[in-house]
């Protein structure tokens, strides 16, 4: 069985636009132990989407990390 190594938001744009400009989403992901990528949730604001992770690594008691493709969370 895989295990969760880590969980990140990445950031992407959508088939959505507004002024010809692409409008940006944000997703949760799934890293395995493995190295295999889940889609978790998608088409999420910036906002929620850390609020969410950060209260999923809590719960499974994951500690955060850097993962490469990950948005900067400053």
């Amino acid at each position: 069985m895989n295990q969760i190594k880590q969980l990140y938001v990445k950031e992407h744009s959508t088939n959505r636009s507004v002024n010809n400009v692409p409008l940006k989403a944000f997703g949760i992901y799934l890293e395995q132990s493995n190295g295999e990528e889940i889609k978790l949730i998608d088409e999420m604001n910036r906002e929620t989407s850390l609020y969410l992770e950060q209260e999923i690594e809590e719960f499974i008691k994951i500690k955060d990390k850097a993962i490469k493709g990950e948005i900067d969370k400053t």
